[in-house]
């Protein structure tokens, strides 16, 4: 009688199996009520619209998983620890023509400027790892920045980033360095991949930078 009963819970775990693959084939069934959602709230979609105005030759991206739009080329720890920030999306992306990332930007949806959710701080985290610029904004109606507004937190930030290579101290003249000389042989340090892509950033950004007219550089041509 057992050998019997096994038989039939396996015979009937085998049938229902067969159905619930047989369904899967046969694809979205009668039963689902599937409807679309807006990608942009209101405030979010004026967001959008002056990230346009700001960056006219650029592309802006919404809603960009992380794992498109980052990659790990190698840790000293575990790369487990990386998975969890791919499974979160950046809600703006400024892009070249080429469609090489820039900027990331945050949403804060709310009018408190200092609270952050803490995917937002995970997402600045990882995203600032990279060298990219991260900004985050508030989207809340009547708190939207404007687009120049937009640039010049983008100028901030990469002015911010300090030089891309540190200048090497040269001895003054007439003075000898107390270092050996085998020294001087000595490679200088690879930078890091924040810094190399901090300095693919700067590059691309540099005609907007170019086109900047600082308040000492107005009164002196003035």
């Amino acid at each position: 009688m057992a050998w019997t009963a096994l038989a039939l819970v396996a015979l009937l775990a085998g049938v229902l199996l067969t159905l619930a693959r047989r369904r899967d084939r046969e694809g979205p069934t009668t039963d689902w009520v599937v409807e679309p959602v807006r990608l942009l709230a209101p405030a979010e979609q004026e967001l959008h619209a002056q990230l346009r105005a700001a960056f006219p030759q650029h592309v802006v991206l919404t809603q960009v998983s992380l794992a498109r739009l980052l990659r790990m080329r190698r840790s000293g720890g575990s790369t487990r620890v990386f998975q969890p920030y791919l499974r979160l999306a950046a809600p703006f992306v400024v892009c070249s023509k080429e469609f090489m990332p820039l900027i990331v930007v945050d949403v804060n949806v709310t009018t408190d400027a200092a609270r952050t959710s803490r995917e937002q701080r995970k997402r600045a985290a990882v995203v600032q790892a990279s060298g990219l610029v991260y900004l985050a904004v508030r989207a809340v109606p009547g708190s939207v920045p404007t687009a120049d507004e937009l640039r010049q937190r983008v100028r901030a930030a990469l002015q911010a980033k300090g030089p891309r290579t540190p200048a090497a101290t040269a001895p003054r003249a007439g003075t000898t360095s107390k270092a050996p000389a085998r020294a001087a042989a000595i490679p200088a340090a690879a930078p890091s991949p924040a810094a190399a892509a901090s300095a693919t950033v700067r590059r691309l950004f540099r005609p907007l930078m170019s086109r900047t007219t600082t308040p000492g550089r107005q009164a002196k041509a003035a």
